[in-house]
C-alpha cells in the first residue's frame, strides 16, 4: 500500500505492524455500531494515551498505518494495549483481558519489523446487547457467595441440534446482570456461569423459565 514520502530518501510506504480481527460472537461478523479504539503505551508501572491513528475494514480488521515508525538512527520497542469497544458487547481476547498487548519493535523505512501474526478481539454479548426480533432471551444475574455481582462472568448453554453441539455464550455487565439466547434449547436447560475457577449453574424449564430472572451463584 503506498503513502506519502516523508523524505526525499525515503521510500513511500504505509505499514501496519499491528492488525486485530474483531468478532461479534454472536453474529460471526464484525461487531455493528460504532467501534471505540484505544491505544495504550506502558511508561513503566502506567499506562498513557498513546496517539494512534487506525483503519477499520469492512472484514471487522483493525490497523495502524506507520505504528512505530521512527526517524534514522532511532530504534526501540514499545509496549502496547488496544482496546476496542462496540455497544452492548464485552471485548475479551485470547487471554481473558479487556484488551490486546503487543510489544511492537520501532522501525526506520524501507525495513519494517516482519508483524505479528493477527491478533483477535472478540466481542461476546452484554446485557445491552441487541439480539434482534424473535430470538428467546433469557434473562438473569450472576453472584458470588457473597452475594457481589460478578462482572465480566461467563454464561453459556450447549445444545445438541441434529448431533451437533451449539453453544450460546454472553458475558454480564458490572452488576452481574446478563441476557442469554437459548435459540435452541428447550424443557429442563442447564444454564452455567463462570468467573475464573468459580462456577454455578441453574436448571430452567424453557420457554415458560423466561419470565423468572433466575439467579446464578458462582463458588
Amino acid at each position: 500500500m503506498t503513502g506519502r514520502s516523508y523524505t526525499a530518501s525515503e521510500a513511500r510506504v504505509v505499514i501496519s505492524p499491528i492488525w486485530v480481527r474483531l468478532v461479534d460472537t454472536f453474529t460471526g461478523g464484525p461487531p455493528s455500531g460504532p467501534i471505540g479504539v484505544q491505544v495504550e503505551l506502558r511508561r513503566e508501572s502506567r499506562w498513557v494515551p498513546w496517539p494512534a491513528p487506525h483503519w477499520l475494514t469492512l472484514a471487522g480488521n483493525l490497523a495502524f498505518p506507520n505504528l512505530g515508525r521512527t526517524p534514522p538512527g532511532a530504534g526501540g520497542t514499545l509496549d502496547l494495549r488496544v482496546t476496542a469497544t462496540a455497544p452492548g458487547t464485552v471485548t475479551e481476547s485470547a487471554d481473558g483481558d479487556g484488551w490486546l498487548r503487543r510489544t511492537l519493535t520501532t522501525w526506520t523505512p524501507p525495513y519494517p519489523a516482519a508483524p505479528p501474526a493477527p491478533g483477535t478481539l472478540r466481542f461476546y454479548p452484554g446485557p445491552g446487547y441487541r439480539f434482534g426480533a424473535g430470538i428467546a432471551v433469557l434473562s438473569g444475574r450472576v453472584e458470588a457467595a457473597t452475594g457481589d455481582p460478578a462482572d465480566r462472568a461467563r454464561v453459556s448453554v450447549v445444545e445438541n441440534v441434529a448431533g451437533h453441539p451449539q453453544a450460546e455464550e454472553v458475558r454480564t455487565g458490572p452488576d452481574g446482570a446478563f441476557r442469554l439466547p437459548v435459540r435452541w434449547s428447550a424443557g429442563a436447560t442447564r444454564i452455567d456461569a463462570a468467573l475464573g475457577t468459580a462456577a454455578g449453574f441453574v436448571v430452567v424449564d424453557l420457554p415458560s423459565g423466561l419470565r423468572t430472572h433466575p439467579i446464578i451463584t458462582i463458588t
